[in-house]
């Protein structure tokens, strides 16, 4: 699910909206403490090439509501999802923490089972994921770190990963991190933003000593809060260059992705 981008930047735009909308947060009656929802997302991606379908479930608990744009909605959350593409399937467990507005700190644990490939059947990763934001006027400032730990099968030779187009030693750490300054070009209600800006991203496999560097723009659509029975329907788009890469070193690079929820209960 997680790290073709999109759907870590969507989830990290959005965890609280009511608290970022705002420098002027008014007094307003708090949000349900308990939500549940299912969510299903398509998403696509040239250089490296790949598609994939996720779908899960989580559960968010609100332990708290403060009319200020510091503290928001803190919250503990908890779901599980499954992907498949043409070359893998991939099952997720992941817990979120959002103690203030600007701070969401999260992990995940990813089972990987690719097809055809004796040599590495199956793989685990393990994934830390702190998020800082902060929004000055209509200017939003958004940084995701991503500390996945990976563990193949014993042996001496690389790995081919094909999630971050990269090779790994069988214990090996993968640093990622993202940072991108959006424009809120639209915003009505809730949840309804329309958001643009440049974004930079460096990804770096320790074992091999090898980096990818990239530069581009993002765009991230939510036109409504409801649209029939899906919640928070979203288009995400990123493109640019790999100013850096040692296999696509200064090709342009796109990820696009679709999506929605649906409420089982509350609102998120």
């Amino acid at each position: 699910m997680s790290r073709f981008a999109w759907l870590a930047v969507a989830a990290a735009l959005f965890t609280a909206p009511d608290a970022l909308a705002d420098e002027q947060v008014q007094p307003s009656a708090p949000p349900p403490a308990h939500n549940a929802a299912l969510f299903a997302d398509l998403f696509t991606r040239v250089n490296p090439g790949g598609i994939m379908l996720v779908v899960g479930g989580l559960y968010r608990y609100r332990y708290a509501h403060y009319d200020t744009p510091v503290l928001g909605d803190p919250h503990v959350q908890v779901g599980a999802s499954a992907g498949v593409n043409p070359l893998y399937s991939q099952f997720s467990v992941f817990g979120e923490w959002l103690p203030l507005a600007i701070l969401q700190l999260g992990a995940r644990y990813d089972h990987f089972v690719r097809y055809g490939d004796d040599s590495a059947r199956a793989y685990d990763r393990f994934q830390l994921n702190p998020v800082l934001r902060g929004k000055l006027w209509k200017i939003l400032l958004l940084n995701q770190v991503f500390l996945s730990f990976y563990q193949f099968p014993r042996g001496k030779e690389p790995y081919e990963e094909t999630e971050y187009d990269t090779y790994l030693m069988p214990r090996d750490l993968v640093v990622q991190d993202r940072t991108l300054l959006l424009g809120e070009l639209w915003a009505r209600g809730r949840v309804e933003r329309l958001y643009a800006g440049p974004v930079y991203e460096w990804t770096y496999s320790r074992d091999l000593d090898r980096s990818r560097q990239r530069v581009g723009g993002a765009v991230l659509w939510v036109p409504a809060e409801r649209f029939g029975f899906a919640s928070r329907p979203r288009l995400f788009a990123m493109t640019g260059i790999n100013l850096v890469d040692p296999r696509h070193d200064g090709e342009p690079f796109l990820v696009v992705g679709v999506g929605a929820d649906y409420d089982l209960f509350g609102a998120l």
